[in-house]
């Protein structure tokens, strides 16, 4: 695990620079003022074109149908894998893969017997790694669904928990994640997720 005790210190008062109405600045002025901004929250953690191109490369061809708020948060997870921001592209699939559990298993008893279709279950519907468990015995998911949702839950944990924080393989982990996703929203070819 990185070192992380080096104290820094931060402030950014970029917002005392906008003291008129939004519409009535003018553009150069806006640019200099998201120009500070972006200087001001800039990281160590830069990323060159050659590194976004890369980036761009490596994420794989994707023709899915879901809903707006998915596909929203999954292109900003893949942006943030782009930009090199992989914690946060990590965490953003975990979360898009908690949403995939609890409205899948909602879809499901919209479809069934409504909520007593799952009461054997809701001690078990709370954590990720047991919505995912429940989706399989209700066949929901396949078992090859569920392992992939399962090493998407894994690779999130690994990251997400400050304690367990190892950065050696987090762009591959971060688009394998990315990976994950796409291949479930693609192989379910359900359009209301």
């Amino acid at each position: 695990m990185h070192e992380h005790k080096q104290l820094w210190s931060y402030w950014n008062n970029v917002n005392e620079l906008i003291n008129e109405e939004i519409y009535s600045i003018p553009k150069e002025k806006k640019a200099k003022i998201i120009e500070e901004w972006e200087n001001g929250i800039a990281t160590q953690n830069k990323v060159t074109e050659d590194q976004i191109l890369e980036n761009i490369k490596t994420i794989p061809k994707i023709e899915i149908n879901p809903t707006e708020w998915t596909m929203d948060r999954l292109k900003e997870c893949i942006d943030n894998y782009v930009k090199n921001r992989f914690l946060s592209s990590i965490a953003l699939a975990g979360m898009i893969n908690e949403y995939i559990s609890i409205y899948l298993l909602d879809d499901y008893t919209k479809t069934n017997d409504g909520l007593f279709s799952i009461t054997e279950y809701f001690d078990q519907l709370k954590g990720q790694q047991n919505r995912i468990e429940t989706l399989r015995k209700l066949d929901i998911i396949t078992e090859s669904e569920k392992t992939n949702l399962k090493n998407l839950n894994d690779i999130r944990n690994k990251y997400v928990h400050v304690t367990q924080i190892k950065y050696e393989n987090i762009r591959e982990d971060c688009l394998k994640a990315i990976k994950i996703l796409i291949e479930f929203l693609d192989n379910r070819k359900i359009s209301t997720i």
